[in-house]
């Protein structure tokens, strides 16, 4: 319980991440509504030093994008033409297209990070996330597949 202190300080924020951006979780509590009621929770994650766009995807919010749902597909549908195998004519104009729409918006077919660009081949090459639409259930088990794959990669990696 806060009571009058001059140490003691209580701020309530429903949805800005920048707010608890520069905060260590010990002082973050998370407040879930479910349909028993309310529970409440620490964050597994420290949101210090996390950005906007890691605090909006964490465990803290529970986002799985920062995107809009129509450009979120868009991206997931070109990774899923780019890495995939023997692709149709009709799938190269589809892949052009994408490519050119989403560059417009300042995605790009590379990183900087050639682990990451490793990563997002492996993922996008499984066949279960080979075709369309990929659901928020799918992203979910591509982030249960996240370990397996970086673990692959770095086994390479220390070859």
């Amino acid at each position: 319980m806060v009571g009058q202190s001059d140490s003691s300080q209580v701020i309530i924020s429903t949805h800005d991440p920048i707010v608890i951006g520069g905060l260590n979780k010990e002082a973050v509590v998370i407040f879930d509504r479910t349909a028993e009621g309310t529970s409440v929770r620490m964050p597994g994650v420290n949101p210090k030093g996390m950005g906007v766009a890691g605090l909006l995807t964490s465990d803290l919010f529970g986002l799985p994008t920062t995107l809009d749902p129509e450009t979120q597909d868009e991206l997931d549908r070109k990774r899923q033409l780019q890495f995939k195998e023997n692709r149709t004519p009709e799938e190269n104009v589809e892949l052009s297209h994408l490519t050119q729409e989403l560059e417009k918006l300042g995605f790009t077919r590379t990183t900087r990070d050639p682990m990451y660009d490793k990563y997002i081949e492996r993922l996008f090459s499984r066949p279960e996330f080979q075709e369309k639409p990929i659901t928020d259930k799918e992203r979910q088990e591509m982030l249960e597949l996240t370990d397996d794959i970086l673990a692959e990669i770095l086994e390479e990696e220390n070859k």
